[in-house]
């Protein structure tokens, strides 16, 4: 994935291809997705993306790594009417991880970024990360080497369950996090209609939080 990629080239390309990259990571994992390719790894290069959506991952394309090479910043697009959409909703059994080079310098409780580094950024209520579940099962989140900032009130990770999962596993090593919002910190709670799965391990390895 690369800010001067083209998404239809690359998608009728030959994948593993760097001079035809995508131009948008929700691109690149849609092409997994419709392909049911599981295992693969994204390379996002340096950039500023801003998804006007949510970046949806299925188990379709499970045991995924988003590898953010660089200075990248990925934050969510303001959406409407109520701009509750997460930057990132993972469906079901979906194992995903998300890898920067270093966390981004550009953010401290002095700085407001983006810098050097890789960054995953809300700016809804919808928070980062919302975790669905229709068929129960397991899943895993894994965040390395990345400053992840929240600029809403709410709770950044959101489980949305119809159907409570067995087991979530999330693992954060080598991240900052940050909350603007003055609000819920780095919080993980249910929506109104759903329940947390009936096991949440959380592995959590120096990190520093700064809300």
């Amino acid at each position: 994935v690369d800010p001067a990629g083209n998404d239809t080239t690359a998608a009728a390309a030959t994948q593993g291809n760097f001079s035809l990259p995508f131009a948008t990571l929700e691109a690149a994992v849609t092409y997994l997705i419709n392909n049911q390719l599981s295992g693969w790894t994204i390379i996002v290069q340096a950039g500023a993306y801003t998804p006007p959506n949510s970046i949806n991952i299925t188990p379709d394309c499970t045991d995924l790594t988003i590898f953010l090479e660089g200075s990248v910043n990925i934050t969510k697009a303001l959406s409407s009417p109520s701009n509750q959409d997460p930057l990132f909703q993972l469906e079901d059994d979906t194992y995903v991880s998300i890898v920067g080079l270093v966390p981004d310098l550009g953010y401290t409780p002095d700085l407001t970024g983006p810098s050097a580094g890789a960054s995953l950024r809300s700016t809804s209520t919808g928070g980062l990360f919302e975790i669905k579940s229709t068929t129960g099962g397991r899943g895993m989140l894994e965040l390395t080497n990345l400053s992840l900032i929240g600029i809403s009130n709410n709770a950044q990770v959101l489980f949305g369950l119809a159907v409570t999962q067995e087991q979530y596993y999330i693992n954060m090593t080598n991240c900052y996090f940050q909350s603007t919002g003055g609000g819920k910190g780095f919080g993980v709670t249910a929506l109104l209609t759903a329940e947390l799965p009936q096991s949440t391990i959380f592995d959590f390895r120096d990190c520093y939080f700064y809300t």
